[in-house]
């Protein structure tokens, strides 16, 4: 069963989207390996929220760092935030991004 396939079976509104499609999402869900953002940050001015989740490897980046700058950024831990999440590391070194102060869960 596909990730869209068990949200629909649970009642939610879930649909494999592409970059416009997501412009009126309230959530938008990031399941990839690319290592380039997959949409522009004015593709998905209004969503509420963002959760990228396969991000594993520094040369990784699902989202733009202006996508990530305008919400608050939570994260597992720092320390493997700061090791493993491309799109976050690449925010703070192009300076969209602060080096401190990440929510962690």
């Amino acid at each position: 069963m596909t990730l869209v396939e068990e949200l629909r079976s649970d009642g939610i509104d879930a649909r494999v989207g592409d970059k416009h499609s997501i412009r009126d999402a309230d959530i938008v869900c990031t399941c990839t390996t690319s290592s380039t953002p997959i949409f522009e940050d004015s593709d998905c001015e209004l969503a509420h929220t963002s959760t990228p989740s396969a991000r594993f490897r520094l040369d990784m980046a699902e989202l733009p760092a202006s996508s990530l700058r305008r919400g608050l950024l939570v994260v597992e831990s720092l320390s493997a935030t700061l090791e493993e999440a491309g799109d976050v590391v690449a925010g703070i070194s192009a300076r969209e991004l602060p080096e401190t102060g990440f929510a962690t869960s």
